[in-house]
This record gives C-alpha cells, structure tokens and sequence, in this order.
C-alpha cells in the first residue's frame, strides 16, 4: 500500500470536525405554532369541548 492509501492526520481531524458539527446541531422541537394559527388552534380546542359535552350528554357515566 502506498501512502495515497492511507488518510493524513489533517484529514481525519478534519472529517472528526465535521462529525462533531453533524452530532451537535439538534433540530429544533417544532411546536403546535409551527403548524396551526392561534384562530385554528382555538377552534380545535372548541371543538374538542364540544366533542366532550356532547359525548357527556349521550353517555352520562362517562
């Protein structure tokens, strides 16, 4: 094998940096506000409500 085979110290620390960065940049946790208005999370939690009171009335030991 010739050295052409083989990678210099400066190659692999530079591929270690690289790994590093990869490993600690974390996506960011989405939230509820990512994907829905204040107007379309108000309505869902409306029609949740609704969803139990009537579920309430038919099934009263519930």
């Amino acid at each position: 094998m010739t050295s052409k085979d083989y990678l210099s110290q400066e190659e692999i620390d530079a591929l270690l940096r690289q790994s590093e960065s990869i490993n600690s940049s974390e996506p960011a946790e989405k939230t509820v506000d990512d994907f829905l208005t204040e107007l379309e999370q108000d309505a869902l939690g409306r029609l949740v409500t609704l969803h139990l009171v009537a579920r309430q009335q038919h099934y009263p030991r519930y």
